[in-house]
């Protein structure tokens, strides 16, 4: 191989040479005179020994430098050096360690990819816990932004929000490194969903402003609906009801205007919440029934079990109690299908809610407590204020007013450290 490169980079040489003596010196005329008509070849042709010089060149250059790459590839791993005491010492030589690096990077890569698409694969099936550990491995093998988003949206979706905010930091500080600001949107985006599952609403609102403004920069519609569904979602659990509407409906239209389901049923989830709290059931039952439909037809369950837990919150608002236990029920269920633990806890607790209307406290409060621990064990604080003032509202009803003042008074702590408002 080495010999054919040696040949051919003589031949195209030559050519290029040959090439450039027609175009500057022409043929000499004894020349001319044996083979006249090399005369009107030389004066009529002189653009195309002007392109096959630069071929020549060319052919002759990639020629050279194939030769060179092969010949740095057949250089050995070892050899032999002089020791100090005259005896021969093996040592590396650079070409090994190349071979070394390069094949030790296509293994991580290698590595790095299949555990991904194991994630991908899991994830799309639900197994979220599955899609995490695959995900973490794909870091372990070579860390990437993409294995960190994806890392920390599993991590969401089982409720371990710490870790899922760890997750998307690490990414952040990759995409400021390399100043992806894509990526760098969506890590501020996520963390600021991270923080309002952990009651940490001021941070949040700051990092989904901060992943809107870079939205906008770059023009990212679908980005800048995503940050303003999410601000919305925010304000509600502010209580920040008259900066609510603006952003949702403004998320809205975007979504509607780029034909994307998901992101209609989910903003339509939201203004359902803030039609209920301003008690405006009709509306909040309408827009959960669409959101219900748009996550049926798009295959969401997790987007089916939330919008059958808001159906469900406003019947028990309306005392329709076997109906909204009816919905609680099967949204516990498909909740615990994909193990999503916050769905189980704000279930659990909305179960409780119906027991207590239909006067069946020691229900009510066992439901209410089961709820409690999962919000604990997750880290949900927002979850565990709304969860012990229903408890305290238990007691309450029940005449044991100090139990329930207790905790009420817990509840409400958090509430201010948090600057939350509770709903239920």
């Amino acid at each position: 191989m080495r010999l054919v490169l040696i040949i051919l980079t003589a031949l195209f040489g030559f050519l290029a040479t040959v090439c450039v003596l027609v175009l500057s010196l022409g043929f000499p005329q004894y020349v001319l005179d044996i083979f006249p008509i090399l005369e009107k070849f030389a004066t009529t042709n002189k653009p195309y020994f002007f392109v096959a010089t630069l071929v020549s060149l060319a052919c002759a250059y990639g020629a050279t430098a194939l030769r060179e790459y092969l010949s740095e590839k057949e250089k050995p791993a070892l050899e032999i050096v002089i020791g100090p005491h005259g005896e021969q010492v093996q040592e590396a030589t650079l070409s090994g360690f190349d071979k070394e690096v390069e094949d030790a990077a296509e293994e991580m890569k290698r590595n790095a990819k299949n555990y991904f698409n194991a994630g991908k694969a899991d994830s799309t099936q639900h197994r979220y816990k599955d899609a995490a550990a695959n995900y973490q491995k794909s870091i372990d093998a070579l860390p990437t932004m993409s294995a960190y988003l994806n890392l920390g949206t599993s991590l969401l979706y089982i409720s371990d929000f710490p870790g899922a905010e760890d997750a998307w930091i690490s990414g952040l500080q990759i995409a400021l490194k390399k100043q992806m600001k894509e990526f760098e949107g969506s890590f501020l985006g996520n963390i600021g969903l991270a923080y309002a599952e952990q009651g940490k609403l001021e941070e949040a609102v700051n990092a989904l402003q901060e992943s809107l403004e870079i939205y906008q920069q770059l023009g990212n519609q679908l980005g800048q609906a995503s940050a303003l569904g999410n601000i919305g979602a925010v304000h509600i659990q502010r209580g920040k009801w008259e900066e609510v509407m603006n952003p949702l409906q403004e998320a809205l239209e975007i979504y509607q205007q780029n034909g994307n389901p998901l992101g209609q049923a989910n903003v339509l989830g939201n203004i359902g919440i803030f039609y209920r709290i301003d008690e405006k059931p009709e509306e909040a039952l309408k827009c959960h029934q669409e959101a219900l439909e748009l996550h049926k037809q798009i295959g969401n369950p997790l987007g089916q079990a939330n919008a059958l837990s808001n159906i469900g919150n406003i019947y028990t608002d309306q005392r329709k109690l076997e109906e909204a236990l009816n919905y609680q029920k099967e949204a516990l269920e498909i909740h615990r299908q994909i193990d999503d633990q916050l769905g189980q806890a704000n279930d659990l607790s909305n179960i409780g809610n119906v027991y207590f209307h239909q006067d069946e406290p020691e229900e009510a409060l066992k439901c209410h407590r089961d709820a409690l621990e999962i919000h604990k064990q997750i880290g949900s604080v927002l979850g565990q204020a709304q969860v012990l003032s229903n408890i305290g509202t238990c007691y309450a009803k029940h005449g044991e007013f100090e139990k329930a003042l207790d905790y009420c008074k817990q509840a409400r702590i958090i509430f201010l450290k948090i600057g939350a408002k509770g709903k239920n």
